[in-house]
């Protein structure tokens, strides 16, 4: 077995020796897992007759006794238990999660079945193996009415608390839903409010203790689970820390006569005239009312509730809303308990009726939500009852809109995981009904419409909802190596919870953090403390954090065995600032408050770097790679985050071995792109390089990322002349072509540095060169031409030149600079020109012929007559901050849209400049797949963008002008994606997320699309997974390991 499989088998063995395995194969009742399981059940004293397997004839009518959905009844669309549990006591709940761990089979609870997307009973992914307790056997209320409290167990309805308050304390009553068939485990683990909530707060808002069934099988209460975990039961949603076996909750005082009211308005008789005005006057009405709002195609019902009497209502309607035109006939008095099934079941309910768990309904419904903070205009409310009439040719609709304010809006937003408080004026939850497959389509078609047209006028940053109307359209989660990702989390997570998103994943990262109690919107646990929490014994997989300094000591002392003392340079060294700081290209990265690493090495040869790995791995800490600095985003030497880290300097290994025979040579890479020209030029003049202008550039990341330069269009990218490397890989070997295999040294020949391990040299393909090349700089203004030019250059440069001739564009200032390398002599290019080009009004005075070194200098900002030794200087100024973007173009961009573009570069504080560099010829005849650089067929050319500003400024930030100008580019550059040069490396594109100890796959998509396209980024991820499958090798925008299922 090789070194890197036996490193992952031990990654694996390490992570989960204390932790469960999710198995992603779903399993049938003769798998003998699912058996193991089923046996476990029974040994741990559940009755087979509480147990319903797949083969119980009782499984189907067991399984839909408490869908409340018909569209959920279709079993076959999504996967079903293997089993259901009728769980009677707590100890068969326990036994359920002790059996399923031990037999890799999750547990989803169910109590009341109303969950909207019913997960409680169904996995969308039919691979999914897991076992439903449903704890409708649970459904005990155990009043106090002397203390005012009662303990009511999960698996009882709404009603049968509600009844059993009433029976027991007829002055007592409690604040949660109005539908009585509700699960209170449910309804408490999302929040719970209803017709009480702006008098006495939400349910969870009196929840005063609990029992809970933790991930181990461990039964816990308030005080033995912690005040963290107590938080997040109470409004974190059900299905992720645990199953809440009961619950202890404060009850609250009710008047001996409440009053209740329906109202109804239609259109044709002011209903919009009265929803808008209600929408400021129901939040601020007195504590003791609340009146709701259906609204419906054709009418809006105002229903209320009112702890008193019609005769002290009136005065109070009448005083404060006036509008609704309530009258005595309206009022409805009765007891709080009558109140719940007038208002959900009508008139002619009784408190009976309330005990009744069944309400299956015969059409099925699309539920989505809101939170409002402003007025919605009264021309919108129009608008909106327009929409709500479309549907009724294939569904129905209902809105119910539920004021806030008063107690629920005076609690703090992180009192409990419920943050939707202060500031909120309703909640609006959207239903859609309909009957039939191919009504389906349109209702749902209709709703997601509806929501979309709706966006503007809900809350925003984050749009938010309610967490017990959950919508999977808002987002699912993503596994990655068996946990949940936070990164996909928050796309739906933050909308439920806002900012008390991160405490909940943190709190399931300490109670449950291998991410067994999970479903498709579950708590995922926060990364750091999984880490923490689950791979202690890891090796290489996990970080030591940045405050350990015992990781860190033994760090340093394992490199002292490997690497001389003074090529190791710490934070504590007097020269750690200069070091640092040497190959650093913008000072924006050298601002207080960046994260430097831990030391800096200095190698010197290639067991240096080996030793460097080694000590890493062994110790925690990450290395990052540094060769000529030039990392636009400065990630060779800075991390975004916190995190214990150390920089490899390769710049004490650049030397460069020319074989003139051969017409090759090796270059390590911590040369420059100027010493490498140097020296291959010295050794014969009549050979080159094709890389980049600028000669500081780092050739290790340069090539790492393609190598983009004034030859590509005759020879290709630098990769493209790449014929070997030597590297040293996540296990610290030092390999070539031949031992690292074709996948491999295809991902380092552009697949972007920092990923697959350190190369400390490439064995390169010099190309032939005249002995005379051409150059011209030839600049035109606005009222030059500039725009013609440009727009003539754009298909002319890539396709119509000779191969032999590259001629970029550089705007600024409302100027454009053509600058030339041509290989060949004046006389053979004036020809070319004034036949091809002659808008650029070149002449024999613009010719400035030399050979092709001195051409470097010259493109570069030189003159004909400045040494050539100038390519050997590595330092930089850093007298500007710069930022940095890119683009590719596929289609020309119309004159009349340059003359909109070139006022962008007027030249003001903050404006920059764009250079445009064709492609074509040889770089675009190379197949997309032959290297990890994509963008060859089809490309005219690429866009750099550079804002740079002085470093004299009060501060780094970033103008906005490089983003808007960005923006305003859009339409004209490439899209799906929109195509980036790894090279010009840019964070705005997109971040790495970390789960489970390794970069996201699908977060890294984001970004690496653009800049490698789907097929090769993903067979970078594949490759990434084959030679570092534990992800040693990482930085923001590294390359995630992707691991092949075949």
């Amino acid at each position: 077995m090789s070194n890197s499989k036996t490193l992952l088998l031990f990654i694996i063995f390490c992570i989960f020796s204390s932790c469960y395995i999710p198995s992603p194969a779903i399993a049938s009742d003769h798998d003998p897992s699912s058996k193991g399981f089923i046996h476990c059940l029974t040994k741990k004293s559940i009755p087979p007759w509480l147990i319903h397997t797949r083969s119980s004839s009782s499984y189907t009518s067991i399984l839909k006794s408490s869908i409340r959905n018909p569209k959920f009844l279709n079993t076959t669309a999504s996967a079903t238990p293997l089993c259901i549990v009728m769980a009677k006591k707590t100890s068969h709940i326990q036994a359920a999660v002790v059996c399923g761990r031990r037999h890799r089979v999750r547990v989803r609870a169910r109590s009341g079945g109303h969950d909207y997307e019913g997960l409680s009973y169904r996995a969308e992914d039919r691979r999914e193996r897991f076992a439903v307790v449903d704890l409708s056997g649970m459904r005990s209320v155990r009043v106090d009415a002397a203390r005012g409290t009662a303990w009511v167990q999960s698996g009882a309805t709404l009603g049968e608390l509600y009844h059993a308050i009433w029976s027991s304390a007829p002055r007592l009553g409690f604040a949660a839903g109005v539908c009585p068939t509700v699960g209170v485990g449910g309804h408490f683990s999302g929040g719970g409010f209803g017709m009480l909530q702006r008098k006495y707060g939400l349910a969870v808002d009196h929840v005063v203790n609990a029992t809970l069934v933790d991930a181990r099988g461990g039964l816990l209460g308030r005080d033995a689970m912690g005040e963290d975990l107590f938080w997040a039961i109470r409004g974190g949603g059900g299905g992720s820390f645990g199953i809440v076996a009961s619950w202890h909750i404060k009850l609250v005082p009710v008047p001996p006569t409440v009053t209740v009211f329906d109202v109804v308005r239609t259109p044709e008789h002011g209903a919009i005239d009265v929803l808008t005005k209600w929408q400021e006057i129901a939040p601020r009405l007195p504590d003791d009312i609340m009146v709701r709002v259906i609204a419906e195609p054709r009418r809006v019902t105002f229903e209320a509730m009112y702890l008193g009497t019609c005769d002290e209502l009136l005065p109070l309607m009448h005083h404060r809303f006036p509008d609704l035109a309530m009258t005595r006939a309206d009022c409805n008095e009765m007891t709080w308990i009558e109140s719940i099934p007038y208002i959900h079941l009508g008139s002619n309910a009784t408190v009976a009726d309330i005990l009744n768990r069944s309400s299956i309904s015969r059409v099925n419904t699309k539920n989505r939500s809101d939170y409002v903070r402003h007025p919605i205009p009264k021309s919108i409310w129009k608008k909106i009852f327009a929409k709500l009439q479309q549907l009724t040719n294939f569904g129905e609709v209902q809105l119910f809109i539920d004021p806030y304010g008063a107690k629920i809006s005076r609690i703090h937003e992180s009192a409990t995981p419920f943050p939707h408080r202060e500031g909120v004026l309703y909640n609006i939850q959207y239903i859609t009904y309909w009957s039939g497959d191919a009504n389906g389509t349109l209702a749902l078609k209709w709703s997601r419409d509806l929501y979309k047209f709706m966006e503007p006028y809900g809350s925003k940053n984050p749009r938010e909802a309610y967490a017990n109307y959950r919508d999977l359209d808002l987002g699912r989660n993503k596994v990655v190596n068996g946990i949940s990702s936070y990164h996909h989390g928050k796309v739906w997570g933050e909308k439920y919870f806002r900012g008390n998103f991160e405490r909940l994943a943190k709190v399931k990262a300490k109670v449950d953090p291998d991410d067994y109690f999970r479903n498709e919107q579950s708590i995922p646990p926060f990364l750091a403390l999984v880490l923490a929490v689950c791979c202690c014994c890891c090796y290489a997989a996990s970080v030591a954090p940045l405050s350990s300094a015992d990781s860190s000591g033994e760090f340093l002392q394992c490199l002292a065995a490997g690497v001389p003392s003074q090529l190791v340079v710490t934070r504590g060294s007097s020269s750690f600032a200069s070091v640092l700081a040497s190959s650093v290209r913008n000072p924006r990265f050298l601002a207080p408050g960046t994260v430097r690493p831990l030391c800096v090495v200095t190698p010197t040869n290639a067991s240096h770097v080996q030793a460097a790995v080694l000590c890493g791995r062994r110790h925690g800490v990450r290395l990052r790679v540094r060769s000529g600095g030039h990392d636009y985003e400065g990630l060779s030497y800075r991390s975004v985050r916190q995190e214990v880290f150390a920089v490899v300097d390769l710049a004490g290994l650049r030397s460069v071995r020319v074989n003139r025979r051969a017409a090759t040579a090796w270059v390590d890479s911590g040369a420059t792109v100027g010493e490498m020209y140097y020296a291959v030029a010295k050794a014969d003049a009549g050979l080159a390089f094709p890389a980049g202008l600028c000669p500081t550039i780092g050739v290790g990341g340069h090539f790492s990322g393609g190598g983009i330069g004034m030859m590509m269009r005759k020879y290709g990218l630098s990769v493209d002349n790449v014929l070997d490397a030597m590297v040293v890989d996540a296990n610290g070997r030092l390999l070539d072509k031949k031992a690292m295999g074709r996948d491999y040294f295809w991902a380092l020949r552009g697949g972007g540095g920092e990923s697959f391990g350190i190369v400390l040299s490439w064995k390169v393909r010099l190309v032939a060169v005249p002995r005379t090349v051409t150059v011209f700089n030839i600049q035109k203004t606005l009222a030059q031409g500039a725009v013609d030019a440009v727009t003539k250059w754009q298909t002319l440069a890539p396709a119509a030149l000779p191969d032999e001739l590259t001629i970029r564009v550089v705007v600024q200032n409302k100027q454009a600079l053509f600058q030339s390398l041509y290989l060949g002599t004046c006389d053979q290019l004036l020809p070319v020109m004034g036949s091809r080009f002659p808008e650029l009004g070149m002449t024999r005075a613009d010719c400035r012929e030399m050979s092709w070194l001195q051409s470097m200098v010259y493109i570069n900002g030189g003159t004909s007559s400045t040494p050539v030794e100038v390519l050997l200087n590595r330092t930089t100024s850093l007298s500007v901050y710069t930022k940095n973007k890119s683009d590719y173009v596929k289609q020309a961009i119309p004159s009349a849209s340059w003359e909109k573009i070139f006022p962008w570069f007027d030249g003001a504080a903050g404006a920059g400049l764009i250079i445009l560099e064709p492609h074509g010829g040889r770089v675009g005849s190379i197949a997309d797949g032959n290297t990890p650089y994509p963008h060859r067929s089809g490309v005219l050319y690429n866009i750099q963008y550079v804002a740079f500003w002085p470093t004299t400024t009060a501060t780094p930030a970033v103008p906005d002008w490089i983003k808007n100008v960005h923006a305003f580019m859009e339409p004209f550059v490439t899209s799906n994606p929109r195509d980036a040069y790894v090279n010009y490396r840019d964070l705005d594109i997109g971040e790495n997320a970390v789960a489970g100890g390794v970069t996201s796959y699908e977060n890294g998509r984001v970004w690496g699309e653009k800049y490698f396209g789907a097929a090769n980024f993903r067979r970078l991820a594949l490759t990434k997974g084959k030679v570092d499958a534990s992800d040693y090798f990482r930085n923001e925008q590294s390359i995630p390991p992707l691991v092949s299922t075949k």
